[in-house]
């Protein structure tokens, strides 16, 4: 009967320090899991912003093309940016609400 005691409880303790791996394993890989999957959300941010930086970086490069390229597209952000006018024409400018 001693013997039966002694290895039933063998078995608890070995459950038992089984257990306490496990939840210490868990214990210390949960904040490493947290940490991961926070720095995964910050790449797939920053992946985000990289690729609205390339889309702004290629219409700008477009756009630059064509201001060396299109004479027409030139003058046309010439009128309206700096107020460029030609010969034989004037500008005139209004001040106050817009015009729906």
């Amino acid at each position: 009967m001693t013997t039966k005691i002694l290895t039933r409880f063998k078995s608890f303790a070995l459950t038992l320090s089984y257990a306490s791996l496990i939840l210490a394993g868990i214990m210390f890989c949960a904040p490493k899991y947290a940490k991961l999957n926070n720095l995964k959300n910050r790449l797939a941010m920053q992946e985000r912003e990289n690729e609205a930086c390339v889309q702004q970086i290629h219409d700008l490069k477009r756009k630059q093309d064509r201001l060396q390229n299109d004479p027409d597209f030139l003058i046309i952000n010439l009128r309206e940016i700096l107020g460029f006018v030609g010969p034989y024409e004037f500008l005139i400018n209004f001040h106050g609400p817009k015009p729906r």
